[in-house]
């Protein structure tokens, strides 16, 4: 019979370890204990486990039977054994509370650098970061099941953000302006009219993100931001016509019946009579929506009122817009990324603009929004964003969309900017509009390859062993979410007011003192993985004749591989349609964005299984089903292992390739990459490359891994770099098996 302890690992059971604690606690009461009843406690939990028959058993069952043995026998010795294991507990939890104390006195450690976006040493950093940890802690003892709670802690799954699991928060929501906008909203601490005029929106749009943003605890997104402030555009532009009209002909007009066919600033003085006042309306409406378009970035990257002193993690979601108003908040919106923020105009952080390419639309030469498409990429070129996602891949097919229909961006796809997708709805309408994802937890498929891998020799007979684990732990990580759902579910609307009532699909009458359960059954439970390639590596390997381990291939090396890899994420697909069916919930598969997470599956494995070169040999796992950072393939190859996962990973995924240098430098190789790429059926994509800024003399340059500026040869550098979907400032901020993998990347191209 085998144990397995809290950190995961499998000992064989030894009766002598329950008598041993057993004395220590006699040894605490000073009380005496006939080692004959010693010998009898331990005995008697013994011969329970064998009659039950478990191969395996967890720590905690064991230490159960001996409390209730304990309390036949001695009810004082039971409270002092329960008492000495509460203790052993707070011990094992002396880790966190050193690192919080390394915090308290402004050190790196792994909890102040779990998340990127999140500055640890400040007041409001500090003492959110201790709270979260708190918040871990209640909702493992109290929160979790026993079940649950030991396959976290394990380290076989990740149960993200459980820091927020006692608030019963949601993770992200796609927001649609149209709803808040119409009639105003109202705030904790007043309401807010309705916009009339292009500023005066952008600027509610980044109070909308503020807003929602405490509510949640994940990302904000707006889906469809064009369409959404192309109506107060016209506004401006009809206001800025009024006072021309008045300031040229000296009358006031009521009403403004005046079509817009470009906004474009042109010299007033080539045109004549209201010709005039139209062009000049036209060259305020552009520059009042440039200015707001720039104010908004802003905004988004100083309102530090995200807990922990973070900036909201904010997504825009653009470019189908066809209109000359959706063309100029396009334009404007691009031109406000290209341009940087701040004095050094440096890249903006947030939010992560996401440009929406769709043939019809903008993806060919003849299309309306080309030139934008082809601005979008110049951008992307020197700023890392917008990202792109792809409308035309079948799983983004929507049959209800029509290039006709004014609201046809209601059924167009978005994305949080990370990644996580929200499309599909087995209780609604197959839109993202209103709807996020409820919870997502991560599986450890990395380890179920060792374990396959240490068990047997063959790759078929590992293939069994591997997908009968798989199925075991998918099905806990499924009642896990379920588990989780149930208790957000029992939330009242007043809790998350200006969400429940401006900005989730599905809120009709809803009251504050209702709970939530018919409108977050909308919302999506996500099981993610990491690392598929170093799974692959494991189930490949083989034992030479000396018996000695040798490396196996991961799916970018070998054609074998990749079909198995192919196999093993399409096996998960379909488990999480079978969850749908079963539970009746929107279940997906999600390609992991490990941050804090890239280093402690990886750090457990070690000590669980050893080290094993090409699988738990780095500092991390790879991100979902990526080729590993370190290998070197062109962009070509690299698209064609990865695309076919993303039709497997509907709950999100994204595609990027590494570029050397300065993009811009290479233009027309940016554009052929991001053209293959849609053709591949890629649903999400993203370029990444450097922008690394000088703090002594301010030239931006773009090398890699730099060690000073080519210019003055200054050492204090400001590099930005994306770290999963969004960018890092500073790589002080990155953990270290984020910093590891950021040493091992490799250009594509």
């Amino acid at each position: 019979m085998q144990v397995i302890k809290r950190d995961g690992k499998i000992v064989n059971f030894d009766r002598v370890k329950i008598e041993n604690a057993v004395l220590k606690t006699c040894y605490s009461l000073e009380k005496k204990f006939e080692e004959k009843s010693l010998h009898e406690v331990g005995s008697k939990i013994e011969n329970i486990l064998l009659r039950q028959n478990n191969q395996q058993v967890e720590i905690e069952t064991i230490q159960d039977l001996v409390e209730k043995e304990l309390m036949h026998i001695d009810e004082d010795l039971a409270k002092a054994y329960i008492l000495y294991r509460n203790k052993r507990n707070r011990i094992r939890r002396n880790s966190i509370y050193q690192q919080i104390d390394e915090m308290i006195q402004a050190k790196k450690n792994d909890l102040t650098n779990e998340n990127g976006n999140m500055n640890s040493e400040t007041p409001s950093g500090m003492i959110s970061k201790v709270g979260f940890e708190s918040a871990k802690e209640f909702a493992l003892d109290s929160l979790l099941s026993l079940e649950n709670r030991m396959a976290h802690e394990r380290k076989d799954i990740h149960i993200h953000d459980l820091d927020f699991y006692l608030t019963k928060s949601l993770t992200c929501i796609q927001t649609d302006l149209f709803k808040p906008f119409a009639d105003g909203f109202n705030t904790s601490n007043g309401g807010v009219r309705s916009p009339k005029r292009i500023s005066t929106a952008a600027g509610l749009a980044a109070i909308s993100i503020q807003t929602s943003q405490n509510e949640m605890h994940g990302g904000q997104s707006i889906h469809a931001f064009d369409f959404e402030m192309a109506p107060y555009v016209k506004m401006s532009f009809d206001n800025y016509y009024k006072d021309s009209y008045k300031f040229f002909f000296g009358d006031e007009l009521k009403n403004v019946d005046v079509t817009v066919e470009e906004y474009e600033i042109k010299n007033i003085a080539e045109f004549d009579g209201l010709d005039r006042v139209k062009q000049h309306a036209i060259n305020q409406t552009v520059k009042e929506t440039r200015q707001a378009m720039e104010g908004l970035i802003h905004d988004l990257n100083i309102m530090n009122s995200r807990s922990g002193n973070q900036v909201p993690f904010s997504s825009i979601n653009f470019g189908t817009d066809i209109s000359p108003e959706g063309r100029c908040v396009i334009k404007a919106f691009l031109e406000a990324v290209d341009n940087g923020v701040g004095n050094e105009n440096k890249t903006a952080i947030f939010p992560i603009s996401i440009f929406k390419v769709k043939a019809g639309i903008n993806r060919n030469s003849e299309d309306k929004n080309y030139d934008l498409f082809k601005f979008a990429q110049k951008v992307t070129s020197k700023r890392f964003f917008p990202n792109f996602i792809n409308l035309d891949t079948a799983f983004n097919y929507n049959e209800k969309w029509d290039i006709n229909d004014p609201n046809r961006w209601y059924y167009e796809p978005s994305t949080m900017g990370c990644r996580t997708r929200v499309y599909e709805n087995r209780h609604g309408e197959k839109s993202s509009v209103g709807r996020g994802n409820a919870s997502f937890t991560s599986i450890n498929i990395v380890r179920l390859a060792l374990k396959a891998m240490k068990s047997k020799k063959t790759i078929e007979e590992r293939k069994e062993v591997f997908f009968a684990e798989m199925d075991k732990i998918m099905s806990l990580t499924a009642n896990q979410l379920v588990e989780r759902w149930e208790w957000q579910k029992t939330a009242l609307a007043k809790q998350f007011p200006y969400v429940m009532k401006y900005l989730a699909e599905y809120n009709e009458g809803i009251k504050s003192s209702d709970k939530v359960e018919n409108i977050i059954k909308h919302f999506t439970l996500s099981i993610g993985f990491i690392g598929l390639a170093e799974a692959l590596v494991a189930l490949t390997s083989t034992i030479d004749s000396e018996g000695n381990y040798v490396k196996g291939v991961h799916h970018g090396e070998s054609d074998e591989a990749q079909a198995l890899g192919i196999e093993i994420v399409r096996h998960m697909h379909l488990k999480c349609k079978e969850f749908s069916e079963k539970y009746d919930l929107n279940f997906g598969l999600i390609a992991t964005p490990a941050e804090g997470l890239s280093h402690k599956f990886t750090d457990s494995d070690k000590k669980m299984f050893g080290t094993y070169e090409g699988v738990n040999s780095r500092e991390y796992y790879t991100n979902s089903n990526h080729v590993p950072v370190y290998y070197k393939c062109s962009v070509n190859r690299k698209a064609e292992v990865e695309a076919p996962y993303h039709e497997l990973t509907p709950a999100g995924h994204i595609f990027y390739i590494e570029m050397d240098g300065n993009p811009l430098d290479n233009l027309r190789a940016v554009e052929k990459s991001i053209d293959y790429m849609l053709d591949l059926n890629i649903g999400y994509i993203s370029i990444n490359h450097f922008d690394n800024y000088c703090l002594d003399c301010g030239s931006h340059f773009y090398d890699r891994q730099p060690v000073a500026c080519p210019v003055c040869a200054s050492e204090n550098l400001d590099i930005t770099e994306r770290i999963t979907g969004y960018l890092v400032g500073s790589l002080d901020k990155w953990n270290r098996g984020k910093l590891a993998e950021q040493r091992d990347r490799v250009a594509h191209m």
